[in-house]
């Protein structure tokens, strides 16, 4: 092999160890969530709750605003604003980036701790184990990265 092929070789290793370590490094460093939240996980899948009305906020540099939400058979059936005069003039309500039901609530949190976010606190319903509240900042250098999703069951009755 002479010099030129050699060298090309090396540099095209080079990239290839360069990418897959690029690659993998965040996959070494994801994290399960811990205990308490798969042993709130579990509580809210033994109720079987199909149907309930939520209230969902969600404060970050995004639409804040609070929304109820029905869920009927595990899916969102109805979403609408907790008072249509807030944030009136904002725009229309945009719900493909919104946790609409608890699972996408539960979902939202096993990513933050998937993603080794720098702070990470959540408190969980006593009674169903739902998040009741969840704090992130996915990184205590950056300045619009925190975000809080608040969440209460508010239609009892419909619970269950």
């Amino acid at each position: 092999m002479d010099t030129k092929s050699f060298s090309a070789v090396a540099v095209i290793l080079v990239a290839i160890l360069g990418a897959l370590s690029y690659f993998s490094v965040p996959l070494l460093h994801q994290k399960a969530p811990p205990a308490e939240y798969q042993a709130a996980l579990e509580k809210w899948k033994s109720f079987n709750l199909l149907n309930y009305d939520l209230r969902i906020q969600k404060s970050c540099f995004c639409d804040w605003r609070p929304i109820l939400v029905k869920v009927r058979n595990g899916l969102p059936e109805d979403v609408r604003l907790e008072s249509p005069e807030e944030g009136k003039g904002v725009g229309p309500l945009d719900l493909a980036s919104r946790v609409l039901t608890v699972e996408g609530a539960f979902a939202d949190v096993a990513r933050a701790y998937s993603r080794s976010v720098d702070s990470i606190t959540v408190s969980y319903d006593a009674k169903y184990g739902y998040p009741v509240k969840a704090v992130v900042d996915e990184s205590k250098i950056a300045v619009d990265d925190q975000w809080t999703l608040e969440l209460k069951l508010v239609d009892p009755q419909h619970v269950g």
